[in-house]
């Protein structure tokens, strides 16, 4: 599931505070904007982790990079990435509707492909 595969990645994505900072009038507030971690982009190579650049990684993932920037988002606060899609009860059918509609489909006459044999 897509919960499983954010968790596999966020697992190899690893968080690295920043170690320098230019001194600025407020030295206790970090402004808005600037980062406050790097990051260091993981692939398992047999029992070994091997380290990669961020496109080496979206690529051998096959991932955005926006998802890639909210699973380190996620990371950064301390929370498990978590697919809330479909999950709304307002959107949810009930049981009997779905069977209908199953009972409706089963009605067509069934039509052999030419893919099937």
């Amino acid at each position: 599931s897509k919960d499983q595969q954010d968790l596999y990645l966020q697992g190899l994505i690893d968080a690295i505070d920043v170690q320098q900072r230019r001194p600025s009038k407020n030295e206790d507030a970090i402004p808005k904007g600037l980062k406050c971690a790097s990051f260091s982009y993981h692939v398992m190579l047999g029992a070994s982790r091997k380290e990669v650049c961020l496109k080496a990684f979206l690529s051998i993932f096959a991932v955005s990079e926006k998802r890639i920037r909210r699973i380190r988002q996620l990371k950064m606060e301390g929370r498990v990435p978590e697919d809330k899609r479909g999950k709304s009860i307002s959107h949810t059918l009930p049981t009997e509707t779905h069977q209908l509609v199953e009972q409706h489909i089963r009605k067509f006459p069934l039509k052999m492909s030419h893919y099937c044999g």
